[in-house]
């Protein structure tokens, strides 16, 4: 993707996209072509926010953007000196009162502009989903991925419609309800298989005077 250079400065980065309507999120990314790849991949009609380089997060005023935050991280690998920034943004947001969450490419030294090259945008778009998705305490790796699945194949045709209501926290939260509603109990299915194993008319039910006789009770008929 080519460099581009445009929106709104906010002190500690360019917004490059804000939405008529508030999403509930906003997404940060360290640079410009990052942040653009994070809009081809979830849509425009996003807040999204590109600074310059991971020192510069330091500098965000948590009154600029939305209670949910998703920090789109580089990749530089877990002994960065960036990482350092990176813990010390998340405190300073969640002090701020902000619901944090971090998604950043599985292999090192990658960003998401490259990922987008190499992968593609629906291959970023499951990754920040998913990440989103699993923020929300659920701890099933499939579940997860259902939920997160669902929500792409749902919204795939608003890329670039934007939605006056939409929330993709909102959705997010509404399909796994409806997800978690439709599974049964396991304790309930497997009284149920086992019910139908048994057939009751081979059950044959004890007899009490046998058994008073073996506890050496006496019987009177």
């Amino acid at each position: 993707m080519q460099k581009r250079s445009y929106g709104n400065k906010k002190g500690f980065g360019i917004e490059l996209y804000k939405p008529q309507h508030n999403t509930g999120i906003t997404y940060i990314a360290e640079g410009i072509e990052t942040s653009l790849s994070i809009a081809e991949s979830l849509g425009k009609d996003n807040h999204i926010i590109a600074i310059s380089g991971a020192s510069n997060m330091g500098n965000i005023n948590p009154d600029m953007i939305n209670d949910n935050v998703v920090i789109c991280f580089d990749n530089d690998g877990k002994n960065a000196d960036s990482l350092k920034a990176l813990k010390s943004t998340i405190t300073k947001l969640e002090e701020a009162g902000k619901n944090v969450i971090v998604s950043m490419p599985n292999e090192v030294r990658t960003d998401f502009n490259d990922m987008l090259k190499s992968e593609g945008s629906e291959t970023i778009r499951s990754k920040i989903i998913h990440d989103i998705t699993q923020s929300m305490g659920i701890q099933d790796q499939d579940t997860i991925q259902q939920i997160a699945d669902k929500y792409i194949e749902d919204t795939a045709y608003k890329l670039d419609k934007p939605n006056p209501q939409g929330s993709p926290l909102d959705d997010l939260r509404k399909i796994s309800a409806e997800l978690i509603a439709n599974v049964e109990n396991p304790l309930d299915q497997y009284a149920k298989s086992y019910e139908k194993s048994i057939d009751k008319s081979d059950i044959k039910l004890p007899d009490n005077r046998e058994i008073d006789k073996q506890l050496n009770i006496e019987i009177s008929i």
